[in-house]
């Protein structure tokens, strides 16, 4: 691999490589004071038949989730994805056909951003503020042009790679969010890439216990917002 690509994936293993990366990109969102517990759930490579499941839930419990959506399928479910922003769910841009932005040059990453960004709009009638690289894979020059492109660079809590796509059993995916819960975690979860029923019925049974410890489901943006309030913006 390319001595300048980075896979947030392998680095997710070293904190201190995790706390280096440039200040831009999203990751671990330090929440220090725990009288007010939140936590970021994000859904990757959607929407899909298994959109409206996570929805459903989402609504009952009046909490709130990030979709990172892939253009081609916003193409393909346009119905869904209005639903994302109608219900008040974040929308973020994960491209239209989930290449690896690290072997693309900057006029094919603009392309594959811009067009699932058409998307969106088209059906959505707003516009995704925050980017996510297919399989965590990116160059500093892609951090850079989603900045010039008015995008926040987001990625997940280090700890909080759940691996749902390996479809561990939702026993497995429970066990692995329950045991690396912190106060500001974004989770990693896929309502898209393949059957998704694992990971439905996780989140299913994580709501009643997380909520039980004080959590409150919020976006990307909001736990930005939170971060920047309380604590002068400590990604």
């Amino acid at each position: 691999m390319a001595e300048d690509v980075i896979d947030f994936r392998e680095i997710c293993e070293n904190p201190e490589l995790v706390d280096n990366l440039d200040h831009r990109i999203i990751r671990d969102v330090r929440l220090p004071d725990e009288s007010e517990l939140y936590v970021c759930f994000t859904f990757d490579d959607g929407p899909t038949e298994y959109t409206p499941l996570l929805l459903d839930l989402f609504k009952q419990y009046d909490a709130k989730a990030t979709f990172f959506v892939v253009g081609e399928f916003v193409d393909e479910f346009p119905n869904i994805t209005r639903r994302i922003v109608e219900e008040g769910h974040q929308i973020g841009n994960h491209t239209y056909f989930h290449p690896d932005l690290s072997k693309l040059t900057i006029e094919e990453s603009d392309k594959e951003i811009m067009t699932t960004e058409a998307a969106i709009t088209t059906y959505a009638k707003t516009r995704s503020h925050i980017l996510r690289p297919p399989y965590g894979l990116f160059r500093m020059e892609t951090v850079e042009r989603a900045e010039q492109m008015g995008y926040r660079f987001a990625l997940w809590s280090r700890d909080m790679y759940v691996r749902d796509w390996e479809y561990p059993g939702a026993d497995a995916i429970v066990q692995r969010v329950l045991d690396n819960m912190k106060n500001g975690s974004i989770v990693l979860l896929h309502d898209g890439g393949g059957e998704r029923e694992q990971t439905v019925e996780a989140v299913q049974r994580l709501f009643p216990i997380l909520l039980k410890k004080g959590y409150k489901f919020i976006t990307i943006s909001e736990l930005i917002e939170v971060s920047e309030r309380k604590y002068a913006g400590k990604i």
